[in-house]
């Protein structure tokens, strides 16, 4: 015959690891609350940061684009093949600066939006774990 294996039905062996007067659930649902605030205000700072970016990034284009129409109109009143050389050097020396320059501007501003954004993370990172030392300390 086999053996049975007895039972206590009464007796939930998980009881004791989970207690649910053990947890504060409205600072849990205050921590919660504070997350979900910290993440929007990030989404809020990336999407005005990069706005800016792309507004600015626009703006250049348009400059550039009026420049190399006015620039292309003179490039043909050198009256030398030297001095039409020379002038596209210095055409596509000048636009390759303000390229870069450009390509900075737009780079600073994206890169000023995520730093700005982490900074939020890392602030609510910060007060999060304060909370949780707190909030364990006084349950201890």
């Amino acid at each position: 015959m086999a053996a049975t294996r007895k039972t206590n039905t009464t007796e939930n062996p998980f009881a004791a690891f989970f207690n649910p007067q053990a947890f504060d659930f409205s600072a849990i649902a205050d921590t919660q609350r504070k997350a979900v605030e910290a993440v929007l205000e990030a989404n809020r700072v990336v999407y005005e940061g990069y706005r800016k970016a792309s507004e600015k990034h626009v703006e250049n284009m348009q400059k550039t684009l009026d420049e190399a129409s006015s620039a292309y109109s003179g490039i043909f009143d050198a009256k030398s093949p030297d001095a039409h050389t020379e002038k596209q050097i210095a055409l596509v020396q000048d636009f390759a600066s303000k390229g870069v320059d450009s390509f900075r501007e737009v780079f600073d501003l994206t890169f000023n939006a995520n730093k700005d954004a982490f900074s939020i993370f890392q602030k609510h990172f910060s007060e999060a774990t304060k909370d949780v030392k707190s909030t364990s300390k006084a349950a201890a």
